[in-house]
């Protein structure tokens, strides 16, 4: 008996292994371990199959999608060379934006399908130097992008044989994390542009615990209600205010993808005066 209950014991924490890594992979993009009892193995080997074979259709497309991206790069050229010609100043303009959107939108499905691969090697790095740096960017041609500090908050923290306490939450100098650095700068970058889109100014802060780490961007004038922001998270999905505003839809969904990627989720709130984003990131999640 003692030795069918190990038994039954060690193949439900296999299952209860493989069930984890389930969960997780896709975002560290591993293979399962093939291990256990027979059962197992075979469900493993099938999940990594069927995984390969999603994996390398993705990267086909982005494959394809830089090839469409460049090939059409000499034509664009040339109609806007031509365009300049046109004497109708109005004419002219319309032509011109439709070449603008016409290649965003190519570069736009490009970025969303790279960032579905999350090809890119995670490292330690800090993310209130990566914020820091982004913002630099921002104000260095004159916009309205400002960094503040988080407000204090306290984590809390126990163990099985002490009561739950209370400890201070990372200052702006520890939040380091292991993270995609050019997938990050990418989503803080959509939210800035975003919000800078549809309000008047762009706020980012940082913050974080010991478990998780986030960036909020807030902007001002920007009302949306619940139902859109759960709609526009999805690809080629835009706001009832953006108008003529340029973008294919796109922003919010690699935002939403680069999160998923670093085992987290973008979430959105109704700020005091507009509308506040937050990207939520695991510090340990690969």
């Amino acid at each position: 008996l003692a030795v069918l209950l190990g038994w039954v014991a060690e193949v439900s924490g296999a299952f209860a292994a493989f069930a984890r890594a389930l969960g997780d992979h896709r975002a560290r993009t591993a293979a399962l371990p093939e291990g256990g009892v027979e059962e197992l193995r075979q469900t493993a080997q099938a999940v990594n199959a069927y995984v390969a074979q999603d994996r390398a259709a993705l990267e086909n497309r982005a494959l394809v999608l830089s090839g469409v991206s460049h090939d059409l790069g000499t034509p664009a050229t040339r109609l806007r060379l031509r365009s300049a010609m046109i004497g109708d100043a109005d004419l002219r303009a319309r032509l011109e934006r439709d070449i603008d959107e016409m290649t965003a939108m190519i570069d736009g499905v490009l970025t969303y399908t790279r960032a579905e691969i999350g090809a890119e090697p995670f490292r330690d790095l800090s993310l209130t130097s990566l914020a820091e740096a982004v913002v630099a960017d921002y104000q260095d041609v004159a916009l309205p992008v400002t960094l503040r500090a988080a407000p204090s908050r306290s984590a809390r923290a126990g163990t099985l044989f002490s009561r739950t306490t209370s400890r201070a939450a990372p200052t702006d100098h520890t939040m380091l994390m292991r993270g995609q650095p050019t997938a990050l700068r990418r989503a803080l970058s959509n939210l800035i542009d975003n919000a800078l889109k549809y309000g008047r100014e762009a706020v980012v802060m940082v913050g974080g615990d010991a478990d998780e780490l986030w960036m909020t961007v807030t902007d001002r004038g920007s009302v949306l209600n619940g139902e859109d922001l759960a709609r526009l998270t999805g690809a080629f999905q835009r706001g009832e205010n953006s108008g003529a505003l340029p973008g294919v839809g796109l922003g919010l969904a690699i935002v939403s993808t680069i999160a998923a990627q670093h085992g987290g989720r973008l979430e959105f709130d109704q700020a005091s005066e507009g509308l506040e984003a937050r990207i939520i990131l695991s510090r340990r999640w690969a």
